[in-house]
């Protein structure tokens, strides 16, 4: 053992000699050991300010488990728009579809009654008319035999007359009478008989008028088992995208809770001693609740700040509450910059289809999800029944209301919309013609201002003094030049000077 620790020594001074006459650098591995005897000082090494931190370097442990929590959520909430979307499509979708068959079945219902009234009708007036034919045959028959009894009767008159057989001639006479009488009788009830034909026959024609809709009600009761099966499928459609939305809320809450977890484990120990601030934490410490001190037991503060999942899965409007809340911490923020670098495009798409969807529609959406909830389970209720009945479905009439509100109101929306945007071209084609008809005033009243103008300033041909002018210069010649114009053209007969004297015309020597 002393000659292995002497053999050692020698090895380490034969060493540090050979440093000692040859200076350098010495490292193994990651370590290096720098021995600089006689030479002057290295720099110091320079560090630089900007510290970039790699997805694989830093997020690991609870920052990983904050940060797939976050991915998971966002991602869970965009499907639970889409589901959104898809079941309002897809109750639209039924609505269409429950107001076309309400329409058949209410026109069914209509024209199937007047049909099966009009059948009755029909078949009563034929069998009447049938009836008061025969009738009329017996009349007539009878007032035939009546008529040939009367014209025996009426040769047996002639015979006794013949063979002056007074007693034969009386019995003639009574027989002819008795027999016109009743020939008469059958005479009126053949005419009533005819009347009455011809009333049936005006019913019988009336209730076969009740009619003119009977190959439509055919076409359309042919049309009804599609319908319904249309109706069946769109209902299924409806309950599927019911599903769909209760899994993607379901989604939404389990990241939630996964997410706070991770936030929880991050700042457990500064939200324990009671140093965390919302900002850095995304809880808000209220000392208030405990009494003003802080529980000793973490379990108990875990519980308050993190809900289970069905906490969330009950309050869909709190939800949205807390993701609008969180968005904006610090770990939040730090971790979807680091998605933005490691997801690429699918990050992008992420970012637009959140930006498609702004906070009040996300808001609108949260609150509903609780109605649809009811809905779901109402019919996961009616199906289970039905399945055990062996029957189809049956739509609730609420639900079929409410598509039926729902389409007529868009309907309604569209056609406002539409004579909207007629009253608007209606208002631009009365303005622009407006414009017009102003313009070509104002061009009109130019031309005649300027046509104004020029017979104002030009002087007449020649040189010469206009008829205008020389009509006034002879109006104030009369007047001594002294009146104006105007007064120079009043008429001259009320100066006595001018009236005619003698039978003959005053002269003015002015001309």
């Amino acid at each position: 053992m002393q000659r292995k620790s002497k053999f050692s020594a020698m090895i380490l001074a034969a060493a540090f000699a050979s440093v000692a006459i040859f200076p350098g650098h010495a490292s193994a591995g990651r370590f290096s050991i720098d021995i600089n005897i006689g030479l002057p000082p290295a720099p110091p090494p320079h560090h630089s300010d900007v510290v970039v931190l790699d997805f694989d370097q830093y997020y690991v442990g609870y920052h990983r488990y904050l940060y797939d929590a976050d991915w998971r959520l966002r991602n869970a909430q965009i499907e639970q728009w889409h589901a959104q979307d898809a079941l309002d499509d897809a109750r639209h979708h039924e609505g269409e579809i429950a107001v076309v068959v309400e329409d058949k079945e209410a026109f069914v219902a209509q024209f199937g009654t007047r049909a099966a009234d009009s059948d009755a009708a029909f078949t009563a007036a034929h069998a009447a008319v049938a009836r008061a034919e025969a009738d009329a045959d017996d009349a007539r028959a009878q007032l035939h035999a009546y008529e040939k009894r009367a014209q025996g009767a009426k040769d047996d008159l002639e015979a006794g007359r013949t063979l002056h057989d007074a007693a034969a001639i009386e019995d003639a006479q009574r027989r002819i009478a008795m027999n016109e009488d009743a020939a008469a009788k059958a005479a009126a009830d053949v005419r009533a008989a005819e009347a009455r034909v011809a009333d049936f026959r005006a019913a019988e024609a009336a209730a076969g008028q009740q009619n003119e809709h009977r190959a439509q009600l055919i076409e359309v009761q042919a049309q009804l088992p599609r319908l319904h099966d249309d109706l069946a499928v769109a209902h299924d459609a409806v309950f599927a995208a019911q599903q769909r939305l209760d899994a993607a809320i379901g989604a939404v809450a389990l990241a939630l809770h996964d997410r706070d977890e991770a936030l929880w484990l991050l700042h457990r120990d500064e939200i324990l001693s009671g140093r965390a601030e919302f900002a850095s934490c995304g809880f808000r410490i209220d000392l208030g609740v405990w009494g003003g001190r802080m529980p000793r037991d973490p379990e108990v503060v875990h519980a308050y700040f993190v809900h289970p999942v069905g906490y969330w899965v009950e309050r869909p409007v709190e939800i949205q509450t807390r993701l609008v809340e969180c968005d904006r911490i610090v770990e939040i923020s730090r971790a979807r910059q680091i998605q933005e670098r490691h997801e690429g495009a699918h990050f992008r798409e992420v970012v637009e289809v959140e930006n498609h969807y702004p906070v009040e529609r996300r808001r609108e959406f949260a609150e509903r999800v609780t109605v649809e909830r009811e809905h779901l389970a109402a019919e996961r209720t009616e199906r289970a029944t039905a399945a055990a009945e062996h029957r189809a479905p049956r739509i609730p009439e609420s639900e079929r209301v409410e598509a039926r509100a729902t389409v007529a109101k868009e309907h309604a929306e569209v056609r406002a919309e539409a004579g909207k945007e007629r009253a608007e071209v209606r208002a631009e084609a009365r303005t622009e013609e407006r414009a017009k008809a102003d313009a070509r005033a104002d061009e009109k009243a130019r031309a005649s201002a300027a046509e104004d103008h020029r017979t104002a300033a030009a002087p007449s041909s020649h040189g010469t003094p206009s008829a205008d002018d020389r009509r006034s210069t002879r109006d104030s010649s009369r007047t001594g030049g002294s009146a104006p114009a105007a007064d120079s053209r009043k008429p001259s007969s009320k100066d006595p000077r001018n009236k005619p004297r003698d039978g003959q015309a005053s002269i003015d020597l002015s001309r």
